[in-house]
Formats: C-alpha cells, sequence, structure tokens
C-alpha cells in the first residue's frame, strides 16, 4: 500500500463519528492527567520542566490508558514520519553516515532507531530529559538489532546539558521538541547548545507553526510558533538563525503544518 493511500484512509477514519467521539474522550482524560500531574509538580514546588519530565516519565513506564504499550506509546520506528528525516536529511546531503549526530529530546527512541541504522557505528547521541524514555529508546535498539551501532544516551535532568559534557557534533536535531517548551526555556537552549556545535556544524529545530507570535495552545504542554520567534530568540547569541524554507513543502505531517529552523554559529561567535 502507498503511502498515499495510507493517508487517504487515516483521513476517513478520521471521518467516522465514533473515532471522534473516542478521540475527544482520550482527550480529556489526558487533559484531566496532565493538569492532575501539573498541580502535584506546582504544590510540591517543581517548574514546568518537573513537570514535564514526570509527565513523560509515566507514559514511558506505564504506557497509554487507552491500550497502548508503554514501548510504543510514543510511536514505532516504521512510522512514516519516524522514517521521514533521516531520508529527507540523506536526500539532502545534510546527513551522511559519518555524520556525529546528536538527537536532541529522542524521547523513547521511535525515530532515532532511523538515524542509528542510517549512521556508521558510535555516531549517535540520543538525550532526553526522561530517564524512563531512554530506557524504552535503549529497548527499541536491541528490538532492532542495533545494539552492534553502539549509539550513545544521555539522560537531561532537569533539562540540563551537563550530562553532554564537552562534546560537539556535526548536526544537531530537534523534532517537535520545541513544541513543548516556554519560550525561556527555547531561548535557554539556545544559548546553551552552541558549545556542543562543531564550527561548522548545523543544529536543525522542527515546530508546529502559529501564524503570529508565540500561541498556547492545549494540554499544559503544547506551544505553537512562528519562525520569526526562533530568529529573534538567536538574537545576542552566539547563533544565527534561517528558515528551512523548503522544509514546509516537505509532508512531514500531512495536515499538520511544521515548519523548520537551521542555526549555525555566527563567525567569530567564541561561543
Amino acid at each position: 500500500m502507498t503511502e498515499t493511500m495510507k493517508d487517504f484512509l487515516a483521513t476517513l477514519r478520521m471521518l467516522d463519528p465514533a473515532r471522534q467521539f473516542r478521540g475527544r474522550l482520550k482527550r480529556a482524560v489526558r487533559l484531566l492527567l496532565n493538569w492532575w500531574i501539573w498541580l502535584t509538580t506546582r504544590l510540591g514546588g517543581g517548574s514546568y520542566t518537573d513537570f514535564y519530565e514526570r509527565m513523560m516519565d509515566r507514559r514511558a513506564r506505564v504506557g497509554s490508558l487507552f491500550g497502548k504499550s508503554a514501548l510504543a506509546v510514543t510511536g514505532t520506528p516504521d512510522e512514516r514520519r519516524r522514517r521521514f528525516a533521516v531520508e529527507y536529511f540523506a536526500a539532502h546531503g545534510w546527513i551522511t553516515p559519518t555524520t556525529t549526530f546528536l538527537d536532541y529530546g529522542c524521547g523513547g527512541g521511535a525515530t532515532g532507531v532511523n538515524f542509528i541504522r542510517y549512521l556508521d557505528t558510535g555516531r549517535y547521541t540520543g538525550a532526553d530529559i526522561s530517564g524512563e524514555s531512554l530506557r524504552r529508546a535503549r529497548e527499541w535498539v536491541g528490538k532492532s538489532r542495533l545494539a552492534d551501532r553502539c549509539p550513545t544516551f544521555v539522560h537531561l535532568p532537569g533539562g540540563s546539558l551537563a550530562g553532554l559534557n564537552d562534546r560537539t557534533f556535526d548536526l544537531i536535531y530537534a523534532q517537535d521538541v520545541v513544541t513543548h517548551m516556554p519560550p525561556d526555556n527555547i531561548r535557554a537552549l539556545i544559548r546553551e547548545i552552541a558549545r556542543h556545535m562543531r564550527f561548522d556544524g548545523v543544529f536543525l529545530m522542527t515546530f508546529t507553526y502559529a501564524d503570529g507570535d508565540c500561541e498556547y495552545q492545549d494540554d499544559l504542554v503544547n506551544w505553537h510558533h512562528n519562525p520569526r520567534f526562533f530568529v529573534a530568540a538567536s538574537a545576542g547569541s552566539p547563533l544565527g538563525c534561517e528558515e528551512v524554507v523548503e522544509w514546509t513543502k516537505a509532508g512531514y505531517k500531512p495536515g499538520e503544518v511544521s515548519r523548520m529552523v537551521r542555526f549555525h554559529l555566527r563567525p567569530a561567535s567564541g561561543r
């Protein structure tokens, strides 16, 4: 079955009234659970970052309330959107098997497995705020028989990049990670990640598009952004930023508007 036919059938299923009701019910239950985790985190003196770490740990540990296993709750490696990035990057010459690659916010590894399969041994590093998600990522590596590629996984508790030590990378990729980060956290990331980029390195970031300024969306964890936000956020940092216009037309997420920005070290930035 072609990808176009799969997308068509998926659209038909979305039009089913019973399916729409189940979708609304799932969203309502997920929202209530997120609010509970948020409330208990805040009452304990925690931050948004602490809340998000707890939420992702729970999902990776126990799975979905609606039947998805803990291993599959963040997706599976054979999904189209999980394969898309590595295929697109390779086709455009943005990545080669020898690229040193950081998968920032790798989650449960569903996308990372495809990069590990493409890259040479020891070239992949996955990093995430959720220790439980990283455990699931290691499981996917084992199930995919890729342990001999020697991927590295790094826990970033509280969002700190300290676990990366002084390592630098040719390519850093954050797939939709900033969709779940408040604006101030994104600004801090842009400032701090520069020290982990090689001088000719690139930082690619995808996000959900908003026609306007930063917009708070739903479920406590989703933001939409306009590319102008990232250009402004990089001002005064060691990184320059521009939108990757060709990505907009690539069809990464059918039915959704995904955008991409590219960061590079400014000349004589001194990091």
